[in-house]
């Protein structure tokens, strides 16, 4: 830093180009003095140049000798004034050519891509051009190919119309030399063939509709014998399932007959019309044509073919509710036979353990050896009341454990209660049943839908007999 009391050193940081303060030559606004003959134009100046303030010196009474240099360098830094000039005259012109080259490298690349960018648009406009003339191509065959087929209908028709136009005027020739031959019989035997014609369909229809009605009459018949059939198979699963009840042995139940519901109609009637029609065939056979003739007679065999598939799907329907039947009786034949071969567990246990837990009350002032049949059967009696009144009032979990202590197939509430009581009764009494004596036993006897009255009748004899 310099000094007032030093005058040998002056720092002067301004520009040597223009003398101002705060930026170097490189960036001065200002033309070049050295281009201006050696003076720097301060008119442009952002701070106008001033002559520097000098002042008296203060050195008064100080010996100061200020030094000489050698080789031509003063004390205002001329030589590196000029030298930093130099350096920067051929950094600036370097920094021109290196832009120089900067550009011609940009504008050679932004060429290169322009080129590349214009080929690969004329190999899209040439890839474009051969797409789109392959396309009109193959439109231009496809349309010379239906033009083609256009073409050859339009000449069929055209042949076909003039094939059409050559018949209808030879049939023009047959039909008018034919009615300068016979005028009269051409007028009289159309009109017999109509009706002919007319007559052969009223039979038709005749035909047709007492089928219908007879068709009417089987459905109807069909549908109440299967009605029928439902009904007595329900009549007989109620009297079989009242017969099985352990607890109405002796009970009956009224099994009504189905009356048929079916509506015959009497078949003098078809008999008749068959007969009507078959005159009226006869009567018009002589004078029928045999083309009319071959065509009733097709159509008859058309009816009969139909009315037979009918009878066929009515026998196929009728034989699959058969087997649908007899698989039914044999699914209840097995329920049957699988709750007859039921086994008592709790018996069998009885046995092998010795005599059993269970001890039914007995009466107080009575043996069993003195009692009477007839005291017998009171005590019965009297028994089974006092179990039914003990049964009235449990549930169905206290049923189910009776059942599993007793060795007994659980099925329902009441018909489990009525078991117990039987088997109770059982093993009191050493009988069989409720109302039998002593020593007797029950024979079952399986009711089918296929038994007649007359086979339950024996059935019950040889129930009663046994």
């Amino acid at each position: 830093m310099a000094t007032q009391a030093n005058g040998r050193y002056i720092d002067n940081r301004s520009c040597y180009n223009c003398g101002q303060q705060g930026h170097i030559s490189r960036f001065c606004p200002l033309s070049d003095k050295r281009l201006n003959g050696g003076q720097a134009s301060t008119s442009m100046a952002i701070v106008p140049a001033q002559p520097l303030m000098t002042g008296p010196s203060n050195t008064i009474g100080v010996g100061i000798v200020a030094p000489t240099f050698s080789n031509n360098y003063s004390n205002d830094k001329t030589w590196l004034r000029n030298r930093v000039a130099t350096l920067e005259d051929i950094v600036g012109r370097i920094k021109v050519r290196h832009d120089a080259d900067e550009a011609k490298e940009v504008a050679a690349k932004e060429e290169a891509e322009r080129k590349k960018r214009e080929t690969k648009e004329g190999e899209r406009r040439l890839r474009d051009k051969k797409e789109s003339e392959e396309q009109y191509t193959r439109m231009s065959l496809e349309l010379s190919k239906q033009w083609d087929k256009v073409c050859e209908k339009i000449d069929k028709r055209d042949q076909g119309a003039n094939e059409l136009a050559k018949l209808q005027e030879e049939v023009g020739r047959l039909s008018r030399g034919k009615n300068e031959v016979s005028s009269t019989e051409a007028t009289v035997k159309p009109t017999t063939d109509v009706d002919a014609v007319n007559k052969l369909k009223r039979e038709q229809e005749e035909a047709r509709v007492v089928v219908d009605r007879r068709f009417a009459m089987m459905e109807e018949k069909i549908a109440a014998l299967i009605k029928g059939k439902e009904e007595a198979e329900a009549n007989a699963e109620l009297w079989k399932a009242e017969a099985h009840r352990p607890g109405n042995k002796r009970g009956n139940i009224v099994v009504c007959t189905q009356a048929t519901q079916a509506r015959v109609r009497p078949r003098s009637v078809s008999v008749v019309r068959t007969a009507s029609a078959s005159a009226g065939m006869a009567r018009t056979e002589e004078k029928a044509d045999p083309v009319i003739k071959g065509i009733v007679e097709r159509h008859q065999m058309e009816i009969n073919a139909l009315k037979e598939l009918c009878l066929k799907d009515v026998d196929g329907r009728i034989e699959a509710e058969k087997e649908v039947e007899r698989l039914k009786e044999a699914m209840a034949r097995l329920e049957m036979e699988k709750r007859q071969k039921g086994t008592n567990l709790k018996s069998r246990l009885d046995e092998a353990a010795g005599p059993s837990t269970y001890k039914p009350p007995c009466p107080p002032l009575k043996k069993k050896g003195n009692l009477t049949p007839g005291m017998q059967l009171n005590d019965r009696e009297a028994f089974v009341q006092e179990e039914r009144k003990n049964l009235r009032k449990k549930n169905k979990l206290e049923i189910q454990k009776i059942c599993r202590d007793e060795g007994i197939l659980y099925t329902t509430l009441e018909p489990t209660k009525e078991e117990i009581i039987y088997q109770r009764v059982q093993h009191m009494f050493g009988v069989d049943n409720l109302t039998k004596g002593k020593g007797k036993d029950d024979t079952v006897v399986e009711v089918t839908a296929g038994e007649t009255e007359d086979n339950d009748v024996e059935a019950a004899v040889d129930t009663a007999a046994s």
